[in-house]
């Protein structure tokens, strides 16, 4: 039963003693010795009620002073909060540090008859492993409570010691971080949650790295109402790709340099003279034809910038997900194939996250550093979304089928590593037509396997012939099938 409940039934059971003795006389001896109990309840009720709320925890803290204050941040977050903590009690004078499992809040637990951080009572600790880049990771404690000296930078405290007990635990059910502050005054609260904010964006794991952001679907519900959907950050590790490597015409080639390249460089120039300090740029065109290869290559050219890569239905959070960008700028955000989530109403009822993409690009200041760069095969789907709010896209990319000469570069380059002078580009040029530059990369793998496989795969007297890209083609184009030619990237 809970206590309250007990010290109500108690005084009704006294006060019903001293009914019964008026009523029944010859009962009221025993009623009397039988209210002995809820008496003596009531008095030791009281007791550990002023010894609770006067007692100091070994850290010297009295825990009736103590004012709790709660945040809950996204689990992405976790790791930079917990690196951030860990700097913080270097600073300071650090009297405790306890890991211990607990399911409930820190002024439950520091309500509690207890004289000491160390008598809590808790589950086994699990310590989480967190990748802090592509290739590192650490475990961190699952719950955690560091119980400090605090030296405030506020006007007011200056030159004094404040008792702080600060907690940092996950949830696994939500998906969430739990950061939780104790101490005798609220503006040291507000002070240490201001600077962990700060701290965490700017020394963030995540800072000029290369991360994806996913949806984690939630199916936990809290009464009646669903979580809210999370999202996980996940370090990538791509290849960097050189000038030489990328195959783009001219005009291409200089509308890039001067929207993405040019504009990161000299951004400070151009924000002097008027220009918005964000790029919204849209790479448009079939399948195949290098809109992600050049991605890469963009990001592989510009230094110390956050890139953040996001495919597909993940754009349903773009309000989130610009937010970390916004966060962790100078920021290039790589949205691929936002048809699937840009699409216009007409075509999705139910999609809002073109019009909230919007929003956040009209909140953006000028001196915000971030360039949005988006592909996408179907570009007559999200023209629709697009065109009732003009000028938030500054530039539009068309990458078609190769022409002639940038075919025959395609070849040039496809065909590096192996001995081509027994080829007629010219030829290879004619016989391809209107393809895209995976099919050309793909013709020149199944022409390598055809001709190896002439000579009984033997590698001495492999090259390449012109009939062997012939027989090569004719096998990728031999279902005659609009919907297989389109996979491939033929036209």
């Amino acid at each position: 039963m809970n206590p309250t409940t007990l010290t109500v039934f108690s005084y009704v059971f006294i006060a019903a003693t001293l009914v019964f003795g008026f009523i029944a006389p010859e009962v009221a001896f025993w009623m009397r010795i039988a209210a002995v109990l809820p008496v003596g309840y009531i008095v030791l009720a009281q007791y550990y009620y002023f010894r609770s709320t006067s007692r100091k925890l070994k850290s010297g803290i009295k825990s009736r002073n103590l004012k709790f204050f709660t945040e809950s941040i996204p689990n992405y977050k976790f790791p930079d909060y917990f690196l951030a903590i860990e700097h913080l009690v270097k600073q300071h004078t650090l009297v405790r540090k306890l890991e211990r499992a607990h399911y409930q809040g820190l002024g439950g637990i520091l309500n509690r008859n207890i004289d000491d951080l160390g008598d809590l009572l808790g589950d086994e600790i699990d310590n989480l492993a967190w990748d802090t880049s592509y290739k590192e990771s650490t475990q961190m404690p699952e719950d955690c409570f560091w119980v400090l000296r605090y030296k405030s930078s506020h006007e007011d405290y200056k030159n004094k010691t404040i008792d702080v007990i600060l907690r940092l635990r996950y949830s696994r059910q939500y998906h969430v971080g739990v950061f939780e502050t104790a101490t005798t005054n609220p503006e040291i609260a507000k002070e240490i949650k201001k600077w962990a904010y700060q701290y965490t964006n700017e020394n963030s794991i995540y800072r000029n790295k290369l991360i994806s952001v996913n949806i984690i679907e939630s199916r936990v519900r809290r009464g009646f109402d669903e979580m809210p959907t999370q999202l996980q950050i996940f370090f990538k590790n791509m290849s960097q790709i050189a000038e030489e490597e990328i195959i783009l015409e001219d005009h291409h080639r200089n509308i890039i340099k001067r929207n993405i390249f040019d504009f990161a460089e000299h951004k400070k120039d151009l924000l002097e003279l008027g220009v918005s300090g964000q790029k919204g740029i849209l790479l448009y065109g079939p399948p195949g034809t290098g809109k992600t290869f050049t991605c890469r290559y963009i990001y592989s050219k510009i230094p110390n910038i956050t890139t953040i890569i996001v495919t597909g239905q993940h754009l349903s959070e773009i309000r989130s997900i610009c937010q970390i960008a916004k966060a962790y700028q100078p920021s290039l955000l790589i949205m691929e194939d936002v048809d699937m989530a840009f699409s216009s109403r007409e075509i999705n009822f139910y999609s809002t996250a073109m019009g909230d993409f919007m929003d956040e690009l009209d909140g953006l200041k000028d001196d915000d550093n971030l360039i949005f760069l988006m592909t996408t095969n179907a570009i007559e789907r999200v023209e629709s979304a697009i065109r009732d709010r003009p000028g938030r896209i500054n530039q539009c990319i068309k990458f078609d089928y190769p022409k002639d000469p940038l075919r025959k570069m395609c070849f040039e380059h496809f065909l590096k590593a192996y001995d081509s002078s027994a080829l007629d580009f010219d030829y290879l040029v004619k016989l391809t037509g209107k393809v895209s530059q995976v099919f050309i990369k793909e013709l020149v793998l199944h022409a390598v396997h055809i001709a190896l496989e002439k000579t009984g795969f033997d590698k001495t007297a492999f090259k390449l012939q012109n009939e062997h890209f012939k027989e090569a083609f004719d096998e990728l184009t031999s279902q005659n099938s609009k919907y297989v030619d389109s996979i491939l990237g033929f036209r």
